[in-house]
């Protein structure tokens, strides 16, 4: 059923979320743990799925993840 969610996204939001869970799965091998901007975004997922905030706020969460991890990636000087 995990595959689902990558082969059939039933909104963007699930993509993301997606996208998220796998990272905090491979940081958690590693003993790292999700960046600010990564776990707001989860936190306003979550929210979305409860029916308390709307999929816009979840979307522009996830926007600023990405942002915060490419600003960071800029910086030491990786692409």
């Amino acid at each position: 059923m995990a595959g689902c969610v990558k082969l059939f996204p039933v909104s963007p939001v699930a993509a993301q979320d997606w996208r998220l869970r796998e990272k905090m799965k491979r940081y958690a091998k590693e003993g790292w743990k999700l960046g600010r901007a990564d776990q707001i975004a989860v936190d306003t997922i979550e929210a979305y799925y409860r029916g308390e905030t709307c999929e816009a706020d979840a979307l522009l969460a996830c926007d600023a993840a990405k942002r915060a991890g490419l600003a960071a990636r800029m910086r030491r000087g990786r692409r």
